[in-house]
């Protein structure tokens, strides 16, 4: 038996320091991966037509800072539009949802409420059965 064996689990041991260094090489690379396209897209959002032209269309570092496309989108038309639909549906479908989830959820922790056994059942049943499960088996056993 070797001096370095030890009876702790592998995931209790200490790293060694290739390790960590592998692991914030491998992080920075994937933070990096992540963040340049994001910035690329919130520079050029806010350059000038001019630094656009210039730079061939994507533009890391901003030359001139304009907010003339906020202007634009934001004027009004379809994009104000469907961002205000879409808070609407979001705003209106979570309070729904968080409404229905606690009554619900109340209902159904008193054990003698009205119809507990079918409605937790029909609710169990749902979540073990999703959607596409029914056509997936035919197309599987077809």
């Amino acid at each position: 038996m070797s001096n370095h064996a030890s009876n702790r689990p592998a995931w209790m041991e200490k790293p060694s320091w290739w390790a960590n260094a592998a692991k914030a090489v491998i992080l920075t690379v994937v933070t990096a991966l992540v963040l340049v396209p994001f910035l690329v897209v919130v520079s050029t959002s806010l350059s000038s037509n001019t630094a656009i032209s210039r730079a061939g269309g994507l533009v890391l570092f901003p030359g001139g800072i304009s907010l003339d496309a906020y202007r634009f989108v934001f004027a009004g038309g379809v994009v104000t539009r469907a961002i205000l639909v879409s808070l609407g549906i979001t705003v209106v479908g979570t309070a729904l949802s968080l409404t229905i989830t606690v009554l619900a959820a109340y209902g159904l922790s008193r054990p003698r409420s009205f119809a507990h056994r079918p409605i937790l059942t029909v609710m169990l049943i749902t979540l073990l059965f999703t959607p596409g499960i029914i056509p997936l088996y035919l197309t599987v056993k077809g």
